[in-house]
């Protein structure tokens, strides 16, 4: 299907919001819709694929083991039984499938996570810049930390806005979330473990997280890995000016085209 249906069946938000809607609006245009053929659910008109089904109530049956995003096959659990009222398709139509654990299965759910959490750390710390969620139960986070304590408030706020992250590392505006190389060194130069890491204890999480000895029964942790007490005063970056950068033709050296 259109990456654009999957992100926004994905998408997080609250139950009176229409994932349809938000598919129309990556669309950029209304998103076409007809009602299917045993109930009245309106579904995309260009699916290739639709399967018309009811989840049985009060049933479960055994399932598993599966492999998971968190690239471990999890072992047999009780799950929902779903009866099939009809399958319609296209005429020489594709079923998509994921490869478990690969890229295509995470960013399906890491973006619209990031959509979510990126809303809910805003409306705690204004001053966001970017959030990211790299691997499973983490997210990176960037802020223009104004007052001090906001990077813990940016921490409280991932971990109460989704109940799968685990790890939150919270970094300063001048530091690129989407490169792990400068992550790292944020929290190597940055941090003191034993001033600015956070635990909670005995807090519920993923089931789907291999490493608790109950399921979804776990710790977690922030990482406050800005400069203390400000970037501004902080023990300066060493930089290429940018009057340097803008003098240099890489051409003169034999790099890049003239």
């Amino acid at each position: 299907m259109h990456p654009a249906i999957a992100l926004g069946a994905l998408a997080i938000g609250s139950i009176d919001e229409d994932e349809r809607a938000i598919m129309g609006g990556l669309f950029g245009e209304p998103l076409e819709l007809v009602k299917c053929e045993t109930s009245d659910v309106l579904v995309p008109a260009h699916a290739e694929l639709v399967i018309e089904a009811e989840i049985l109530p009060h049933e479960r049956v055994a399932e598993g083991p599966f492999g998971e995003f968190t690239g471990y096959s999890l072992g047999e659990r009780q799950r929902e039984v779903v009866r099939v009222n009809a399958i319609t398709h296209r005429a020489g139509a594709y079923f998509q499938d994921i490869a478990v654990a690969h890229l295509d299965h995470l960013l399906l759910s890491t973006i619209p996570m990031e959509a979510n959490l990126y809303r809910a750390v805003r409306s705690m710390v204004p001053s966001l810049r970017a959030v990211r969620v790299p691997a499973p139960f983490t997210c990176y986070v960037s802020i223009e930390q104004r007052i001090p304590g906001q990077a813990k408030n940016a921490i409280m706020a991932v971990l109460g806005a989704d109940l799968y992250m685990k790890r939150v590392v919270v970094v300063d505006h001048d530091v690129d979330v989407f490169d792990d190389r400068q992550m790292t060194w944020a929290i190597a130069t940055r941090c003191q473990p034993d001033r600015d890491v956070t635990i909670v204890t005995h807090a519920r999480g993923s089931d789907l997280d291999p490493s608790t000895p109950e399921d979804g029964y776990t710790a977690k942790w922030g990482v406050d890995a800005t400069a203390k007490p400000a970037l501004a005063s902080y023990t300066p970056r060493h930089r290429v000016p940018h009057d340097v950068w803008a003098r240099i033709n890489l051409a003169d050296f034999g790099l890049g085209q003239p």
